[in-house]
């Protein structure tokens, strides 16, 4: 099958925007000196002409060159005209099926699909110009021909009562935002990071042009910098207060365009994650591919009564942050419904809980407080300002330190493992042992002095979980726990 016609449009619009990205600065210096290329404006228009008819060209060979099929045991995708690719995916292969729609997708009622595959780091399959009920179908038949290649059904916490289940006929709905959450989490949002996304944005654009409008800009610098000097610290102030309102804007748009109507629904063993305003976008997650479940709330959060998930999926590239899917804001009610669905538990219980040693603590106001302040009193030993923020320094690390050390800990079950962290925030990580692929033991001397040691668990999201300055019996006892549950278990981990 082909993709539907309108893709002419949408590999034309590509195409013109990779034009644009490589030679805007030439085209910004044509709009702003026109009057100084008058005499070569025919030139100009016929040469933009002839470069929209040549992409028009490639945009239609593109279509009609692009092919998907269903094979035996493989999804087939046959495009190019100059150079002839055919890409062969196994079923067994395909680890989450997404699709996506931006705003000029919407306009001609078409959608992206992305396969992600094991063994890739990139989207090695992407179908750009799907209709609604081709990309269904698609998703349909690709996910019924893996369902019957893994018939592994989700843990349940007595192995004598595992059964086999059978693909839901409807999909669940486990939860879902509206605008007035939001604009909650909007709110709680990190709005210093969103002022320097801004800052650098700006600083960016302007060091890309400044060449080019050199003499025009050096004149309105040193207006500002004359405007500035006599303005004092008042019109900083006001500067510094209208960029944070716009800082703070700008996380709530970001949010409500990027999480518009996101819903989050079950369907089997495969969740599904839908999102977005002018850019829909739908994630796959099957069960299997999903390695660590994270949580973590702040205070301003915690007032608001929500907290934020994360989804560590599988990934060949342990570094490719961005197959992980996040949920930016759920109610704290809606928690246990959450973890039910995925691990059939409304909370964790412990069996064993293991906390760090006292020298944990020790560690970190050494490190964070104690070392900085030495270093800085070989240089300001003799000034009384340096004594007053030194103490407030260690002061505020001590406390720091406590509150790390009173909520680290692990909880461990005969399935499951959670990590619980924070001083200031709190952060929650819970996943299954068999998914571990791989323990790192660590006792360095003075360690060994205290009768303690560390573990590092490894996972196929390129996540780890510390399991910082325990008892070295508890260590080992744990270590060996989790090589057992590896290698004992039959289930598939990606």
């Amino acid at each position: 099958m082909r993709q539907s016609i309108q893709g002419v449009v949408l590999f034309f619009l590509n195409a013109v925007r990779t034009f644009i990205k490589a030679f805007w600065p030439l085209i910004l210096v044509y709009v702003i000196n026109n009057e100084k290329l008058e005499p070569i404006k025919l030139y100009v228009f016929l040469g933009f002409g002839l470069i929209a008819v040549l992409l028009a060209i490639h945009a239609f060979l593109t279509y009609r060159n692009f092919y998907y099929q269903f094979a035996e045991n493989e999804f087939v995708i046959t495009k190019g005209y100059l150079k002839k690719v055919r890409i062969a995916i196994p079923y067994e292969r395909i680890q989450s099926i997404n699709t996506k729609q931006n705003l000029i997708q919407q306009v001609l009622k078409v959608q992206t699909m992305e396969l992600d595959t094991a063994g890739s780091s990139q989207k090695e399959v992407q179908i750009i110009a799907l209709s609604a009920e081709n990309a269904s179908m698609l998703v349909e038949q690709l996910n019924q021909y893996k369902s019957t290649l893994n018939t592994e059904p989700l843990p349940v916490d007595n192995p004598d009562e595992m059964v086999q289940e059978k693909v839901q006929e409807f999909e669940k709905v486990i939860l879902k935002l509206d605008v007035g959450d939001l604009i909650k989490i909007g709110i709680s949002e990190n709005h210093l990071k969103s002022a320097i996304i801004l800052l650098a944005l700006i600083s960016g654009f302007i060091s890309q042009i400044q060449d080019i409008f050199s003499g025009f800009m050096n004149n309105y610098e040193e207006d500002v910098e004359n405007y500035m000097v006599e303005a004092g610290v008042i019109m900083v102030a006001y500067i510094i207060f209208f960029f944070l309102i716009i800082a703070i804007l700008y996380s709530m748009i970001r949010v409500i365009l990027m999480y518009f109507n996101l819903s989050f629904s079950k369907n089997g063993t495969l969740f599904r994650l839908k999102a977005g305003l002018l850019n829909k976008k739908q994630w796959t997650l099957p069960y299997t591919k999903i390695q660590v479940f994270l949580w973590n709330t702040n205070p301003v959060r915690k007032l608001l009564d929500f907290v934020t998930l994360q989804f560590v999926m599988a990934a060949s590239n342990q570094n490719d942050k961005k197959q992980n899917i996040l949920i930016p804001g759920v109610p704290a009610k809606k928690m246990e419904l959450v973890m039910e669905e995925l691990f059939l538990v409304t909370h964790m219980e412990p069996i064993v809980t293991l906390r760090p040693h006292r020298v944990y603590f020790v560690r970190f106001f050494m490190i964070l407080g104690l070392l900085p302040v030495m270093i800085a009193a070989v240089f300001a030993y003799s000034e009384w300002i340096f004594w007053a923020i030194g103490s407030g320094w260690l002061l505020l690390i001590g406390v720091t330190s406590l509150l790390k050390l009173k909520r680290r800990s692990i909880r461990i079950n005969e399935r499951l493992i959670q990590s619980e962290s924070g001083a200031v925030g709190e952060e929650y990580v819970l996943m299954e042992q068999y998914k571990v692929q791989s323990v790192k033991f660590i006792q360095t001397f003075l360690q060994r002095r205290r009768k303690v040691a560390s573990l590092v668990l490894y996972t196929a999201g390129g996540f780890t979980i510390h399991v910082p300055y325990v008892s070295t019996r508890d260590a080992w006892d744990l270590y060996n726990l989790i090589l057992f549950q590896v290698e004992s278990s039959h289930k598939d981990w990606m």
